[in-house]
């Protein structure tokens, strides 16, 4: 079976890029540093409103864990990250625009960094189903092309252009000229060729309502909690991806410290949300 691995990896379908482009394009921009600097005078804080005061320093690794492989202002001291960063940052040292330069390194950092986990996941899930799977996106010498493709036909804001936006009243498009291609081509529904993103629902409001419905023993021992400060702890929590680690921590317990069987532990997770749902 064909799929569509790696598209948003080259040709920027992610909200991490996004983010990431956003801030690279306002912060070169004179005019946008401007504004912030005068509203900021106006209304003291308001260029840090967005800031959780509850968060400590890990609160940039909790709440946006694949932006920090991005951003070599908050990867500390000489790490792997930090160090394949600016190897990829000099892999377009050929480029003259400081912004392009940034955003196809970033690009090509964030395809390194994430793929591999997310070609797992699809191995995994096309074996579950007895499907082979294929990625014609992965191709060596089409991953070159697109990784040298001008960034302008990628992602950028247009402000008439029906290709797909980011979100449904922003002008920013994403994978431009995958959609153009798609269009050249022919045979294809407009319906596929605009059609906005709609990845995996990850709630983690799902993740906290098993944790407080399971036996979370095994959970609490290792982080040395009692039940009520567990449940207080993780009803405060509003950390989605700290949320997720901690149901993922206890199905491990689960099955390598309990030999539990993962089918069991999966059955139990059902029945609890099929119970939230309803």
């Amino acid at each position: 079976m064909l799929t569509g691995d790696a598209a948003d990896e080259l040709f920027g379908g992610y909200n991490a890029q996004v983010i990431y482009y956003n801030q690279s394009l306002f912060n070169n921009s004179s005019i946008f540093k401007n504004f912030i600097k005068l509203a900021n005078n106006i209304f003291p804080g308001l260029n840090r409103i967005g800031d959780n005061l509850g968060n400590n320093y890990l609160s940039d690794y909790m709440n946006d864990r694949e932006i920090l492989h991005m951003k070599e202002d908050i990867i500390l001291n000489e790490s792997f990250l930090y160090k394949n960063w600016l190897k990829n940052h000099s892999a377009y040292s050929f480029l003259k625009s400081d912004f392009d330069k940034n955003m196809q390194s970033f690009f090509l950092h964030y395809f390194q960094t994430n793929i591999k986990r997310y070609l797992f996941r699809s191995d995994i899930s096309g074996m579950q189903n007895s499907v082979e799977l294929r990625t014609p996106f992965l191709d060596d010498n089409f991953v070159k092309l697109a990784l040298n493709t001008p960034f302008k036909h990628k992602m950028a804001y247009k402000f008439f252009s029906r290709y797909s936006s980011h979100t449904k009243f922003s002008f920013l498009k994403y994978k431009i000229i995958l959609r153009k291609l798609a269009k050249l081509k022919g045979g294809i529904d407009n319906s596929v060729i605009y059609r906005k993103k709609t990845g995996i629902p990850m709630n983690y409001l799902y993740a906290k309502h098993i944790l407080k419905k399971i036996n979370t023993n095994n959970l609490r021992d290792l982080f040395k909690l009692g039940k009520l400060e567990f449940q207080k702890f993780i009803e405060d929590n509003k950390h989605s991806h700290l949320i997720w680690s901690f149901l993922q921590t206890e199905c491990f317990l689960r099955v390598f410290l309990n030999n539990e069987n993962h089918e069991k532990i999966s059955d139990e997770f059902q029945k609890t949300l099929y119970n939230y749902n309803n």
